[in-house]
């Protein structure tokens, strides 16, 4: 990549918010009733757990390749 790349690193989970809005988007393209209020978070908060559970898994090898993700900037707690 780059440096003239834009880049979230380490915040890249914000993306996830995309995913949810693909969704509400598509609701209004079908014509769809729109989702109750409290659906919308509920949602991005489900996005940004299952895309942590993910990075999780990968924080060993994200270190070693020196990728700046949220996992590997937080850091696991230590046991």
């Amino acid at each position: 990549m780059n440096n003239n790349s834009f880049k979230l690193e380490p915040f890249e989970i914000v993306i996830e918010v995309g995913c949810v809005m693909t969704a509400l988007f598509s609701l209004l393209l079908y014509e769809r009733p729109m989702l109750p209020w409290i659906t919308k978070p509920y949602l991005c908060l489900f996005a940004f757990q299952a895309h942590i559970a993910g990075e999780i898994m990968d924080i060993e090898p994200d270190r070693k390749a020196g990728k700046k993700t949220t996992t590997a900037f937080i850091g696991r707690p230590n046991a």
